[in-house]
């Protein structure tokens, strides 16, 4: 299994900023407000559609957002994390050190440790990061009450996304027997 990385950290950062406790329904619908609000327009070379690129931090630290309908906590959030990116207090390189990362996201308004913990995790590939405060992660801890995540490190994000998916099958498994 591979960790699930998003292919523009920056993109990836303020997609899981909008994702913090809300369905993955109502994310795609911020992500859509946000794009569709700041993004640039562009037409497809092929198609001839006129679509909108995902906007960029300039766009983002100075805007309002309020065509994103979110909270107003989360809507600073995202302007201080990208005001942050443009100053380079975070950077988004690979090659970093992942815990200074989650602390520099740590400083960001807005931001606390499940968040910091998951855009490490799929914004710079850090296969450390595990957002323990996730509440299927807790859910499934529970299940496995003898994984001791200090044995595992420095792949702990590789346990989060097995805890998640078990999770999932759970679920699916659930339902299926509801339905029978």
């Amino acid at each position: 299994m591979r960790l699930p990385r998003g292919w523009d950290p920056f993109e990836t950062a303020i997609c899981s900023i909008l994702g913090q406790l809300v369905s993955a329904a109502q994310r795609t619908n911020l992500v859509g407000q946000l794009v569709r609000g700041y993004g640039d327009e562009i037409t497809h070379p092929v198609s001839g559609e006129t679509t909108s690129l995902f906007p960029g931090p300039e766009a983002l630290a100075k805007s309002d957002l309020s065509e994103v309908r979110t909270t107003a906590a989360r809507r600073e959030a995202i302007r201080d994390f990208s005001r942050r990116v443009l100053a380079g207090a975070i950077s988004l390189s690979e090659a970093q050190d992942p815990t200074a990362f989650r602390k520099a996201l740590l400083e960001t308004k807005g931001l606390g440790p499940w968040s910091a913990e998951y855009i490490s995790l799929r914004a710079i590939d850090d296969a450390d990061a595990f957002p323990k405060t996730d509440l299927i992660l807790k859910r499934a801890l529970e299940l496995h009450p003898d994984l001791d995540l200090e044995l595992i490190k420095p792949w702990r994000s590789y346990a989060a996304i097995y805890l998640w998916k078990e999770f999932a099958q759970t679920l699916s498994k659930r339902k299926k027997e509801k339905r029978t």
